[in-house]
C-alpha cells in the first residue's frame, strides 16, 4: 500500500484499500469475500481465484 502512512486504520479503511487493489490486478473478476488471517487478507474472487495479501498486523492498529 504506497500511500499508507497512518499506523492507525479502520476496518473499512483497509477494505477500501484492498478493492481499490484488486479492481486495479483484476478488473473483469469481482470480489466474493475478504478474509482476515493471522498473515494478512486472503481475497476471495467469483472466479474462484484468491488473491493473498501478507500483512504485518503489529504495524497496524485497528480503530
Amino acid at each position: 500500500f504506497p500511500n499508507f502512512h497512518s499506523s492507525e486504520i479502520t476496518n473499512k479503511e483497509i477494505e477500501r484499500i484492498v478493492r481499490d487493489a484488486v479492481q486495479k490486478e483484476c478488473p473483469k473478476d469481482k470480489i466474493k469475500k475478504i478474509n482476515y488471517t493471522d498473515n494478512g487478507i486472503d481475497v476471495i474472487l467469483e472466479s474462484g481465484n484468491t488473491i493473498e495479501i501478507e500483512v504485518d498486523w503489529q504495524e497496524i492498529i485497528l480503530i
